[in-house]
């Protein structure tokens, strides 16, 4: 059996012509598996001629640039994906930010209701939303 490697040199050493690779490059997925099928029974049978090792060979490279081409896409979509969790994952931390900071404001106003103060206490994150303390942002 071929390494990757090897069969990667084969593949860029053979020349295939124009034709032919045009036309397997836009043939559907199906009927190239079909056509991939027939001329491996062929290369089986012994009684190769020129033009079928041709086209074996271009077979073989249009399957390694669809292969290739399937695992960029893969790849890419991995990363996109990987994208999208960090993009949800930093959002779903600024609303429980934003929740924490509601919440501490709503307890500070219900207390100032009752002791007649406003102002948040020196440890209390400030209202103005840095993330700072009180006394290290607006209360200095």
């Amino acid at each position: 059996m071929l390494s990757q490697h090897k069969l990667q040199k084969f593949l860029e050493e053979t020349t295939v012509p124009d034709s032919l690779a045009a036309e397997l490059a836009a043939m559907s997925d199906n009927d190239f598996t079909l056509l991939a099928e027939d001329t491996q029974s062929l290369l089986n049978t012994g009684d190769v001629h020129e033009s079928e090792v041709i086209t074996a060979v271009a077979v073989l490279k249009e399957q390694y640039r669809r292969s290739q081409a399937l695992q960029e896409q893969v790849t890419r979509l991995q990363a996109e994906l990987r994208e999208k969790q960090n993009v949800e994952k930093q959002l779903l931390q600024e609303h429980h930010q934003q929740l924490r900071t509601k919440e501490k404001m709503e307890r500070m106003i219900a207390e100032g209701e009752t002791t007649g103060k406003l102002v948040p206490r020196r440890n209390d994150p400030c209202p103005c939303g840095s993330g700072k303390k009180y006394k290290q942002c607006c209360g200095k």
